[in-house]
């Protein structure tokens, strides 16, 4: 008995000692997939300290799969020491699987030695079978710095998503090669047109691609596994034209304004994508120059961002509402001017929209429209009209202004016609 209560005493001694060091080492206790998880939330100073806590602290540290690096606001010299604490932590990982690879940096005035270190930590990122590799790179563009990446990133066998926002050129490989990448984004980078062949014939598993403020003079793919398809184009002045055809693509999202434009610029679109259903545009520049073209069979939501269904625009949107007869959602969005001189939209009534005799609003169980600032004549109309002949629409919702309180009374002759329509 007298043995048993000093065993008790001696446990309790030990639990109460363990609980009250306050430099119990938790993170060595976890495991290792926890452990790397919250490692890859850390920044790599902090991931530096935790190495120098314990050995199995230095063992997460040198293992973790996913590595961020930033460069510092700091003078030249800090730079440096953090570009060869950098050097000497890549060393020290030797062949550890990278599953996450992203670099944020600022070059500073001469990026000769950074980018050569830089190279280096992709080639050993790459020799590491990286998943993920995200490069976000700023050149000092007072010095013209140009930045080559290396072309073993393009037939990477392991990299399935690869992210490059940089302004610097992108040569698509001159040797044949393959990879399996799913997700490409691009931003700010200049391609070569010979870009888009490397993606049609090097890529045969790229599931999503998004083009974001790119320079190309042409662009065009021909995907058979592309199911999602972005194009970010907002202030571009040059001369561009894109083809983009998918036997799978599903989802297409398009957002291309440049106001400042010459009319001697010519811009264009061209996709061929059979199994399209969703389709979200915002470009005026698309719209009323036409240049737009698809077949739409399939879609069944459209969604159109535009700043007001203006005269000039009403040809184009009845031309692309007569390319999807089988539209089931339709969201059009307005937004607000702030120009004292309102844009003409006033010129087509109900007659007109009737006379089109559009297949896609007999098909039609919700939409969505917001009025311009104005008298927004031509989306009200457009939007009465459907509520008077579209006999499957289920919910409507008209968004206006306070001082635009005449069109309730308007909307509400129309909605006679439909009972079963929620507005």
């Amino acid at each position: 008995m007298e043995h048993k209560n000093k065993s008790l005493t001696t446990a309790t001694s030990q639990a109460q000692g363990a609980s009250a060091d306050p430099m119990v080492d938790r993170l060595s206790s976890v495991p290792c997939e926890v452990a790397h998880h919250i490692l890859s939330l850390v920044s790599f100073k902090d991931l530096t300290r935790l190495g120098s806590m314990s050995k199995k602290c230095r063992e997460f540290h040198l293992s973790t799969p996913s590595l961020n690096f930033s460069s510092l606001y700091g003078n030249r010299q800090q730079q440096l020491n953090l570009l060869n604490c950098i050097d000497r932590y890549m060393i020290r990982r030797r062949e550890d699987k990278t599953k996450s690879f992203c670099i944020k940096w600022d070059f500073s005035a001469g990026i000769s030695e950074e980018s050569f270190r830089m190279m280096t930590w992709i080639l050993i990122a790459v020799r590491c079978n990286v998943e993920v590799l995200d490069l976000q790179l700023r050149l000092n563009r007072k010095d013209g710095a140009t930045l080559e990446l290396p072309s073993c990133i393009y037939c990477c066998e392991s990299l399935r998503s690869l992210l490059i926002r940089t302004e610097t050129v992108l040569k698509a490989p001159s040797f044949a090669c393959s990879n399996n990448l799913q997700y490409l984004k691009l931003t700010s980078v200049r391609m070569d047109d010979g870009f888009g062949k490397w993606i049609s014939c090097s890529c045969k598993f790229i599931k999503e691609l998004w083009l974001a403020n790119v320079h190309v003079g042409s662009f065009t793919i021909e995907s058979s596994s592309l199911e999602s398809f972005t194009l970010v184009y907002t202030y571009n002045s040059d001369t561009c034209h894109f083809s983009i055809s998918g036997e799978k693509l599903a989802v297409i999202s398009i957002e291309w304004e440049n106001s400042q434009a010459s009319s001697s610029i010519t811009k264009s679109l061209n996709v061929y994508a059979p199994n399209l259903n969703f389709y979200r545009v915002k470009s005026l520049v698309l719209l009323r120059e036409g240049s737009m073209h698809a077949p739409l069979d399939g879609t069944t939501y459209l969604g159109v961002h535009i700043k007001s269904l203006t005269d000039d625009l009403v040809p184009a949107m009845v031309s692309f509402l007569r390319g999807v007869p089988n539209l089931k959602t339709l969201y059009i969005n307005s937004y607000p001017s702030l120009h004292i001189v309102k844009p003409k939209a006033c010129g087509f009534k109900r007659k007109y929209w009737k006379s089109q005799n559009l297949d896609c609003i007999h098909q039609l169980d919700e939409v969505s429209i917001a009025l311009s600032t104005g008298y927004p004549t031509n989306a009200l109309e457009l939007a009465t009209y459907i509520l008077e002949h579209a006999q499957k629409l289920k919910k409507m919702v008209i968004c206006y202004l306070p001082r635009q309180s005449y069109i309730i009374e308007k909307v509400n002759k129309s909605k006679k016609f439909l009972c079963n329509c929620c507005l």
